[in-house]
């Protein structure tokens, strides 16, 4: 069970326990190990146990909402989006995918 968590976005970490919430701009906090861990090359590390480490889970979210704040161009859907103003019928039985754009 892990009780510390850091996020970091632009040189802020935002450092959770059950003791404190707190900012902090140190930029040497950003160095700590502590938390999950995202490379550059898309590698995600320092996972805590029991979390969920499919594409679609919360390492995927974390690994979208970086590479927006870092690339806007790259995200082509934005997180909220309602999917039947792109022209999509969610209540079809037919598949969906051969409707999405590819890479």
């Amino acid at each position: 069970n892990q009780e510390n968590v850091n996020i970091t976005t632009s040189g802020r970490c935002l450092e959770t326990s059950k003791d404190s919430n707190h900012f902090s701009n140190d930029k040497s906090s950003v160095t700590q190990k502590r938390g999950i861990q995202t490379s550059k090359d898309g590698r995600v590390t320092n996972i805590p146990p029991g979390m969920v480490t499919d594409q679609f889970g919360m390492v995927g979210l974390l690994t979208f909402i970086r590479a927006a704040e870092s690339e806007p161009k790259l995200v082509s859907l934005a997180l909220g989006s309602d999917l039947t103003t792109l022209g999509l019928n969610l209540n079809t039985t037919e598949n969906l995918y051969p409707n999405f754009s590819r890479p």
